[in-house]
């Protein structure tokens, strides 16, 4: 009997090791005040999505229509108050996500007082085990006790070890409960984390496309005319760069070593946005195995983006630079660019961006934002510009402009042998 009585003490005691020490602040609410604060949330994000799509698509059709001043503004409009309700719906989810890590918490704290209550008892309980299990039966006899009273002595040390295997019990399924909820408000913890970093990136486009709304206004002097010969200058000057392009980058030499970099068709990288829509293919667009790079056609892809929509890594790798050719010489290059070297052989770079993200030499993981996409550079709409090469043949290099006499622009320059289809690296439509 005593050698049991040591176990189950020592059972306690590996139990009470699992107590942690919390402080939380309990919530005034009832658990059931709360999640009906969880359920509002909830509704209130589904109306939130519904409005967001209205005016997603209201921007989208807007776009669509005859370039002018009027339907830019109104694509714009469209925008901040379909990323205004997106702004509002992570604000809701971060309100919802704490009460639900309150609710949690307060279901812990009350688990683990739980457990100490338990352990109380069966610490009592093991006491009163000790005071019974003292004493042998013979002895009780030798001690001239009757029979009738060492029976009820055994039964009582009966009912007593059973209350403590009761006790253990109990204990093992509030611990099993509390391993639950403890999981449960990790994973709250991360969305939480996820949802706020979400936020950030929304309020980076909101700002974006107001600041994009303001210069348009300020440029054209809302005047349709001068909107129109902004787009016939922007026109003039794509088509100037890009011939100066293809000389310079034709006299360079690239051979490629094929083991270097991923199979054509290997799904190498991911997309580099989340809503994939292309609205030009690279080189002449004759089919992946016949597309080539060549004089007047086009050096990569093009994907219709609207302002400020985020623009993520397509794989691991590492910032290798980035600028903004605009600076010196305004609509003839990519404007915000950027050039990512991948991890896998393979290079991009971004271009027509509205903002940077990250900096150079920075580590990017897929899906990282690295900037927004924007109209800046020889762009005559918003969209993102993605050039894809073997990550050795591609470096961001300072030369003089020929369309910006006196002017030497830095930007990615590669030989035109290097140039490679990103349609055949990332994944099948």
């Amino acid at each position: 009997m005593k050698k049991y009585g040591f176990l189950l003490l020592l059972v306690l005691v590996g139990l009470a090791s699992y107590a942690f020490p919390r402080h939380f602040i309990f919530a005034e609410d009832s658990a059931e005040e709360l999640q009906a604060k969880i359920s509002e949330r909830t509704e209130l994000i589904k109306k939130l999505d519904q409005e967001i799509k209205t005016y997603a698509d209201l921007a989208d059709k807007s776009s669509k229509e005859a370039q002018t001043l009027s339907s830019y503004i109104k694509t714009l409009d469209n925008q901040v108050k379909s990323i205004s309700a997106d702004v509002k719906k992570s604000e809701t989810s971060i309100v919802k996500t704490d009460l639900q890590i309150t609710k949690i918490s307060n279901a812990i704290v009350g688990n683990e007082e739980k457990i100490s209550r338990l352990r109380s008892g069966m610490q009592e309980s093991i006491v009163n085990q000790y005071k019974l299990d003292n004493v042998s039966i013979i002895e009780n006899f030798l001690a001239e006790k009757n029979i009738l009273a060492s029976i009820k002595e055994i039964e009582m040390l009966k009912i007593i070890q059973d209350q403590i295997q009761s006790s253990i019990n109990d204990i093992f399924k509030v611990k099993k409960d509390l391993e639950v909820d403890k999981t449960e408000e990790q994973i709250r913890k991360d969305e939480l984390e996820v949802e706020k970093e979400k936020l950030k990136t929304k309020q980076s486009s909101l700002s974006i496309v107001k600041n994009e709304q303001a210069k348009e206004l300020a440029v054209t002097k809302n005047q349709e005319s001068n909107f129109k010969n902004l787009l016939e200058e922007r026109k003039k000057q794509k088509a100037a760069f890009e011939k100066e392009m293809f000389d310079y980058e034709k006299k360079l030499k690239y051979v490629l070593d094929p083991s270097s970099i991923p199979k054509s068709g290997s799904s190498a990288l991911s997309w580099p946005l989340e809503a994939v829509r292309i609205t030009q293919q690279f080189g002449s667009g004759a089919g992946v195995n016949k597309r080539l790079y060549a004089s007047g056609s086009h050096n990569g892809v093009d994907f219709g983006a609207k302002i400020g929509t985020p623009v993520l890594s397509m794989g691991d790798g590492v910032i290798a630079a980035q600028g903004d050719t605009d600076i010196l010489c305004k609509g003839v290059s990519f404007g915000k660019w950027i050039l990512i070297k991948y991890n896998n052989g393979l290079a991009s770079t971004y271009g027509h961006l509205s903002q940077h993200n990250m900096t150079v030499g920075a580590a990017v993981k897929t899906g990282d934002v690295v900037g927004f996409s924007g109209n800046t550079g020889y762009s005559t709409g918003p969209h993102l510009h993605v050039s894809m090469y073997p990550a050795d043949a591609v470096n961001a290099i300072a030369r003089p402009s020929a369309s910006c006499p006196g002017v030497s622009l830095t930007m990615p320059i590669a030989a035109v042998s290097a140039y490679l289809d990103p349609l055949a690296y990332m994944p099948k439509q």
